[in-house]
């Protein structure tokens, strides 16, 4: 029985300037040190890994409108602030440099704190767990701050954020961790840039398959149903964590993984 139906974002509705400039400024500092860093391993050793995942995760920026079109998540409209709108979705600047951070620094040095562990299976598993934890508490903040909001009935809401995607955004960025060491091992050079324009192509499928069981429910206002799709897309999320967990070791046994 269809009992919710997903409502509109009020027009009126207009994201805070104070957390925006915040968000814009801290994550333009990390960003800056980030890319500082990569030109130095470039010029020392003649490694553009980090230069080419930070390019990444500013490609991967592109999905955003037709992320949040997909589960139903509207950013308040953000006037000068934004980057684009896509499916109707205003994009800010502060989200798209976040894209940069987590699918571009946050890889390479997961990539590098991989290999110099001991314990890769903790390190692999708790990184799974941190950063679901760490993406859905600055969404829980963002959503008390007006910043954005989720639309009808979400399943499994905690203070608005669902709990699903605690599970998805940690699991493809560790599935693009393992296709970008894929990348890295079997093309060198400058040619490794053109893992950029590929990015928003790979994760747009991840994605997509990752939320279809819940999304599809969500567009036909079914919540029962919907909440059955979200356990199906944290299952198929912890799957696909564990497949990059065996590419990555397998890579790593191969010595295909250097720091």
């Amino acid at each position: 029985m269809q009992t919710h139906t997903p409502h509109s974002l009020p027009a009126d509705a207009v994201m805070p300037s104070l957390p925006q400039d915040i968000a814009v400024v801290v994550l333009g500092v990390v960003i800056g040190a980030m890319l500082l860093h990569g030109f130095a391993l470039l010029r020392r050793d003649g490694d553009n890994r980090l230069l080419v995942l930070l390019g990444s995760g500013a490609a991967a920026s592109l999905l955003e409108g037709f992320a949040c079109h997909l589960i139903n998540c509207w950013h308040s409209a953000v006037g000068i602030r934004e980057v684009y709108v896509a499916f109707g979705i205003h994009v800010p600047l502060w989200l798209a440099e976040l894209y940069v951070v987590f699918f571009g620094g946050m890889s390479y040095y997961f990539l590098r704190g991989f290999v110099k562990s001991a314990s890769f299976a903790t390190l692999f598993w708790s990184f799974f767990i941190v950063v679901g934890m760490l993406e859905g508490g600055g969404e829980m903040i963002g959503i008390a701050l007006g910043m954005f909001v989720y639309h009808g009935a979400q399943p499994l809401p905690i203070f608005g954020f669902p709990l699903y995607l605690g599970f998805i955004n940690p699991a493809q960025a560790l599935a693009f961790t393992a296709v970008a060491c894929l990348w890295f091992k079997h093309v060198k050079g400058g040619a490794r840039y053109l893992l950029i324009p590929l990015t928003p192509v790979l994760l747009a499928g991840v994605y997509a398959g990752l939320t279809y069981p819940t999304a599809s429910f969500l567009f036909a206002a079914n919540h029962g149903l919907s909440v059955a799709g979200s356990i199906a897309s944290m299952i198929l999320s912890v799957l696909l964590a564990a497949l990059s967990y065996r590419v990555l070791m397998h890579l790593h046994d191969q010595g295909a993984l250097v720091a």
